[in-house]
This record gives structure tokens, sequence and C-alpha cells, in this order.
């Protein structure tokens, strides 16, 4: 879906705006979008901390000169 070469507006119309943006002081960013994923038993008031363990669903896109260098996707558990 993102590929190197693609610009900023590319990446923008497929995905919408990012969820954070990181600036190096090089003219490189890095955009994030992510997802978190809870089960049922995680929205419960007191307990939902102590149950299960989320996931986050996450995809960084390092741009240079305003074009994708590199996309990484990513799963973490919490």
């Amino acid at each position: 879906m993102i590929k190197p070469g693609q610009s900023q507006q590319e990446v923008t119309e497929l995905l919408g705006p990012p969820q954070a943006i990181r600036k190096a002081g090089d003219g490189r960013e890095e955009w994030y979008y992510y997802v978190v994923h809870r089960h049922f038993w995680q929205h419960l008031p007191f307990l939902g901390g102590h149950l299960g363990k989320a996931e986050v669903e996450g995809l960084q896109i390092i741009l240079e000169d305003g074009k994708v260098k590199k996309a990484v996707y990513y799963v973490e558990k919490t």
C-alpha cells in the first residue's frame, strides 16, 4: 500500500493525517499511524487493566524531501 517514492500527499490521501509526527533536523520526518485493540474484558472498570493484554498495530513512515523513504509495520502487545 505504501511504497518508497510516494509523496506526502499520496500517503495522506490513502491513510489520512498521521496521528503523530516526529521531525529530524536533517529534513526527515517520521509519521506514525496506530490502532489499539483491546479485549472485551479490558473495558471493565477497575479490573480491565489486569485482564489480558492490548495489541497495538503501528505503521512508521519515514519521509525524506517529501517522499517516502521507508515504511515499517509492527505489532506490539502491551
